[in-house]
């Protein structure tokens, strides 16, 4: 009987295993162009709002591979978009996790000029504006809101 009682209590006293459903993460992104000799770079600046640490794989970043973040580029000067490259080059990303703790910033650059190849021609005809979208999905399958914003890119002068 004592053996019993003894089992009872280890039942009703062990944890019992729940199958969270993984959080949706907050986060906050802020785009800035800079400045450069190299090339047309935008930086971004990625925020974990949460109150939980946020993982997520590194090519998942916004500068992370090519289709993590979605990118368009409109002409002021045609009211056009700016045509990305006809062939993509492929992205093979690794396995790298990335951890942000909460109200951490951590940012990053893209290369627009090599993402979309008329860009320079095109900046020094007009300003153009770069509107992005992204939405960050976590290792454990969280998925944040949808972010998007835009960016003035001010036109070149003529060399």
């Amino acid at each position: 009987m004592r053996r019993r009682w003894t089992a009872l209590i280890l039942l009703a006293t062990a944890p019992v295993a729940l199958t969270a459903e993984p959080f949706a993460p907050a986060i906050t992104i802020q785009a800035r162009q800079r400045p450069t000799m190299e090339g047309v770079l935008i930086e971004l600046s990625l925020t974990n709002a949460s109150a939980h640490p946020l993982r997520l794989y590194q090519a998942d970043l916004p500068w992370g591979v090519r289709r993590s973040i979605s990118i368009t580029l409109d002409s002021l000067r045609t009211h056009e978009c700016v045509p990305p490259p006809t062939t993509e080059s492929i992205d093979d990303p690794g396995p790298g996790v990335a951890t942000i703790q909460p109200h951490e910033t951590i940012s990053g650059t893209i290369r627009l000029d090599t993402r979309f190849p008329a860009l320079n021609d095109e900046l020094s005809r007009s300003d153009v504006i770069a509107y992005w979208s992204y939405t960050v999905k976590s290792v454990d399958g969280g998925q944040s809101e949808r972010e998007f914003g835009g960016l003035l890119l001010s036109r070149t002068k003529p060399k």
